[in-house]
């Protein structure tokens, strides 16, 4: 399988088309590099799916280009995601088909601590992946959740033991 990879010139994004699967690795908070990476994606004929890796929480005005780029592509989307997953980085995550993360991943919403509400539409997406209850506790508490406390609720699709970007690439082809 060839892999050509490309990143951007601030870094801050790298791009790797793996058969039909484009796989876009976020190096820094989400911004306006990620949203031409989906961008491109979402327009290129080749590409069928897109594997992005996401980690940490982002600032929110950075990540809005990255949410409309996200409401704009009708692609599969696997997230695989990593480290403390908040704020705009969680609801991108959400925005995805799938997600994946590994054990040692933790979810919150600690935004709502300073009682701001979470960006990009996370209050709807939420409870459709894990239920009412569920994403109420989330939304109004703020405390974080394990990888296992996010699988039991249906936050995450699957905990990855093994190497990350080779299950979310796989998963994505598979999708697709």
């Amino acid at each position: 399988m060839s892999m050509a990879a490309r990143v951007t010139p601030d870094e801050s994004v790298i791009e790797a088309d793996v058969g039909p699967v484009r796989a876009i690795l976020s190096v820094a908070a989400p911004g306006a590099a990620l949203a031409q990476a989906l961008h491109r994606a979402t327009v290129d004929p080749e590409v069928r799916a897109i594997a992005l890796f996401l980690s940490g929480s982002g600032d929110e005005a950075e990540a809005a280009p990255v949410a409309l780029a996200m409401d704009a592509c009708d692609k599969t989307r696997v997230a695989g995601v990593s480290g403390h997953v908040t704020g705009p980085v969680l609801a991108l995550a959400l925005a995805c088909d799938e997600m994946l993360c590994v054990a040692a991943t933790t979810f919150a919403t600690p935004e709502v601590r300073q009682g701001l509400l979470p960006v990009f539409g996370t209050t709807q997406a939420l409870p459709r992946r894990t239920g009412a209850a569920a994403a109420l506790r989330l939304l109004l508490t703020g405390q974080p959740i394990d990888a296992a406390e996010a699988i039991a609720l249906g936050l995450v699709d699957r905990v990855i033991e093994g190497d990350l970007a080779d299950a979310v690439i796989a998963r994505a082809a598979d999708l697709d």
